[in-house]
C-alpha cells in the first residue's frame, strides 16, 4: 500500500502546508500593531511595504472632537422631536391630494389613469394578465 507518490502531489502538499503556515504567522502578527512588535517591523521596512500614518492636517486636527462619544450598544436612544403621527382623516386628505397629483399628471402624459381599487365595483375582477410567451 502507498501512501503517496513522489512528484506532484508531495510537492502540493508541501506548498500547501508552507501557505497555511504564513497564513497562520501572517494572521497572528495583524493581531497587534506593528509598532509593539519589532520583528514584523523590521522585516517590512527592510522590504519597504510598512505604511507610516503622517499626522492629519491642521484643519483636520481642528475639526475633529477631543474625545468621540459613541452610543453603546443596548442603550435606547434619546426621543427626538418630529412631527406629530397623522391623523386617519388627514391620511385619507393626503392620499385624496396626490391621487388627484397623480391623474392630472397622467392627464398630461396622456395615459389612463389606471382603475385603482377605490374606484373599482364590487363586481369588477381585475383580468388575469396573459402568460409571456416561453
Amino acid at each position: 500500500m502507498r501512501i503517496g507518490r513522489p512528484g506532484k502531489s508531495s510537492w502540493r502538499f508541501c506548498a500547501g502546508m508552507l501557505l497555511a503556515g504564513l497564513a497562520m504567522v501572517g494572521g497572528g502578527c495583524s493581531a497587534q500593531p506593528l509598532s509593539e512588535n519589532p520583528s514584523v517591523k523590521g522585516v517590512t521596512d527592510k522590504l519597504n511595504i510598512t505604511t507610516n500614518v503622517p499626522p492629519p492636517a491642521d484643519f483636520v486636527a481642528k475639526s475633529r472632537p477631543q474625545s468621540l462619544e459613541y452610543m453603546p450598544v443596548g442603550v435606547v436612544p434619546p426621543a427626538r422631536g418630529g412631527p406629530a403621527p397623522r391623523k386617519p382623516d388627514q391620511v385619507k386628505a393626503l392620499e385624496a391630494e396626490m391621487e388627484g397629483t397623480r391623474a392630472r399628471h397622467d392627464r398630461l402624459g396622456g395615459r389612463k389613469p389606471p382603475v385603482t381599487a377605490a374606484k373599482a365595483k364590487p363586481g369588477d375582477k381585475p383580468k388575469p394578465k396573459p402568460a409571456a410567451p416561453l
